[in-house]
């Protein structure tokens, strides 16, 4: 098997009308991201051959990148960083759950990019792919033209959750049924906490994958850092991580050997 991690931080944030403080954790995590899959325990990947960490990410470098793993059957991208949903139009109103978009940032934070391009281009290239996506999901930022900020009522992000599994879910199946699971650490609407070292659903899949029995599939890791990562923000504020997962995915390996084979049952967590 051939395969690929793609590891980014985006610490900062370099957009008109934003101001956040830089997370220095968001880089710490995925410097132990890296560590810990070159480790025997997460299969040995090797470093610039299977992994691909770079500082100076932007939207077209990502995109190139991911076009020539033609030849790759398996791609792990981590993001750790500043995240938000954005209108789909520049909209200074409330607006229905179908105008919201999830967002990262690339560039050293001075371009946003639509999640769901960066899922498209791993969907064209391979079927068997996890996307570990680390970012806030809040709906209150200032808009980078400096536009009014923009509240989203809770009824509406409580329908945008209930609605984005199915979307998702018919967006893979239009993609041939492709195996891109997006694991999120948030709730829509959400914000994601971090203490003095990592981000913590980073620390919470890292504490559950050093201390677990292996081979694990990816429902087992995704519930059991859920679980952590509720228990770790208690103090912060409420973080509830997200799976979208595709139903149709079997025999389908997270970060192991090459050997390791997992028939894999998505069970995501009830916020």
């Amino acid at each position: 098997m051939k395969r690929m991690a793609i590891l980014i931080a985006s610490p900062t944030v370099n957009l008109s009308g934003f101001d956040p403080n830089p997370v220095q954790s968001a880089t710490n995590s995925i410097e132990y991201w890296k560590y810990l899959l070159k480790t025997p325990r997460l299969g040995s990947w090797i470093d610039r051959t299977e992994i691909e960490y770079r500082s100076d990410w932007n939207k077209q470098s990502l995109k190139d990148f991911i076009r020539s793993l033609i030849d790759i059957d398996y791609i792990f991208l981590v993001y750790c960083g500043h995240g938000a949903r954005f209108p789909k139009q520049c909209c200074t109103n409330p607006m229905s759950e179908d105008d919201l978009e999830d967002y990262i940032l690339l560039n050293k934070g001075r371009e946003k990019v639509r999640l769901e391009e960066i899922r498209a281009e791993i969907a064209s290239v391979t079927d068997k792919a996890t996307m570990l996506i680390e970012a806030c999901r809040g709906n209150n930022w200032q808009m980078p033209d400096g536009a009014t900020p923009i509240t989203v009522p809770q009824d509406l992000i409580n329908e945008q959750e209930d609605k984005s599994r199915e979307e998702w879910m018919n967006q893979l199946r239009g993609c041939g049924s492709s195996g891109v699971v997006l694991i999120q650490s948030c709730s829509p609407g959400g914000e994601t906490y971090a203490n003095a070292q990592f981000t913590l659903f980073s620390k919470a899949i890292f504490d559950v994958v050093e201390s677990a029995i292996f081979p694990m599939n990816i429902g087992d890791v995704y519930n059991r850092a859920y679980d952590k990562t509720v228990l770790y923000s208690y103090n912060l504020g409420e973080q509830k991580p997200t799976c979208y997962p595709d139903s149709d995915t079997v025999n389908y390996p997270f970060v192991l050997t090459d050997g390791y084979k997992i028939a894999a049952q998505f069970i995501p967590k009830e916020s």
